[in-house]
């Protein structure tokens, strides 16, 4: 159990990083390396996500463990709509980028809510998020069960 365990958390661990380096790629239209280097808060913005998403492997992994799907779905979509909202930054609405930490967590508020009038951008994020809990929670019960 304890190698599945750990093949499965890198499973897990690539695919939401994949999802989040995508996400971030096509909303920063393709400049994440470029921003990354221009703006040092992207810098700590990655690092950060990087970092998150490895505790966020952990504790869905462990979420799918013991079939629960609800508390991973919440995770993820908030994971994946934070990073796409704050690699977005300086490409929505006409808005010059961020340059302090501060203003790209106000950024992630504002922008948030606002995004959350057009229901569009959070259901597909919500339907990647519920695509990866269902897949990832087959291949679990699979196990369980075998």
């Amino acid at each position: 159990m304890c190698m599945y365990k750990l093949r499965l958390q890198k499973i897990n661990y690539a695919v939401i990083l994949t999802v989040m380096l995508t996400i971030s790629f096509l909303a920063s239209h393709g400049n994440v390396i470029v921003n990354v280097f221009t703006y040092y808060v992207d810098a700590v913005s990655i690092i950060m996500f990087i970092f998150v998403g490895y505790v966020l492997s952990n504790t869905t992994l462990e979420k799918y463990l013991q079939l629960k799907d609800d508390s991973s779905l919440s995770l993820l979509f908030i994971y994946y709509y934070s990073a796409f909202i704050i690699f977005s930054d300086g490409y929505l609405g006409g808005w010059s980028h961020t340059e302090t930490i501060a203003d790209k967590l106000t950024y992630l508020v504002v922008i948030g809510f606002a995004m959350l009038i057009s229901i569009f951008i959070p259901l597909i994020f919500m339907a990647i998020s519920f695509i990866q809990v269902k897949i990832m929670t087959h291949i679990v019960k699979s196990h369980q069960d075998a």
